[in-house]
């Protein structure tokens, strides 16, 4: 490859399979998350006494996977990505801010079921490990909340963060 055929600073050079393993992999994701979404849906009847979430946080959860797998098939005509993983600002603007749109999907849905764990009802059992003792906990779900509280609450300022980051870059241009 000679200088003029190198690709710019801030891209990665196209993989011979990158299309295809883009497209695997999204089908791959999208397969694991559908069967939750089905559930959520009405379509799956679940085993309600297996179920340790409502459905709306099942459906949550496999969204995420559908989300992150039509994240994957957006890469895919875009053979150059940029280092970050974002498409390069040649790519279509309907198909940049699909792709922003899945990634701040996926944020939010994992957001509201941090959220849920934190202020949802029914026991946390937590275990707590340091130094090689461990310590397992049932019936106080205390510290179980606390730290899906915590979690949330960072989940909910990166939404923020990455919503403004996102608004901005497509407000720019």
């Amino acid at each position: 490859m000679n200088d003029s055929q190198q690709p710019p600073a801030n891209q990665t050079p196209p993989g011979r399979h990158g299309t295809f393993a883009a497209l695997a992999f999204g089908l791959v994701f999208i397969g694991m998350g559908m069967p939750f979404v089905l559930m959520w849906a009405g379509i799956i009847t679940p085993d309600p006494s297996k179920l340790k979430a409502p459905l709306w946080v099942v459906g949550c959860a496999g969204m995420a996977f559908v989300l992150a797998g039509l994240s994957f098939v957006l890469n895919a005509p875009g053979a150059t990505l940029r280092r970050n993983g974002s498409l390069p600002e040649t790519s279509p603007r309907p198909l940049r801010i699909a792709k922003d749109a899945t990634s701040l999907g996926i944020i939010i849905l994992l957001a509201l079921v941090a959220t849920w764990a934190a202020v949802g009802t029914g026991e946390i059992k937590t275990t707590i490990s340091a130094g090689g003792i461990t310590s397992q906990r049932s019936g106080d779900s205390t510290i179980g909340r606390i730290v899906f509280a915590a979690g949330a609450a960072l989940c909910w300022i990166f939404v923020l963060f990455a919503a403004r980051q996102m608004w901005r870059k497509h407000r720019a241009g």
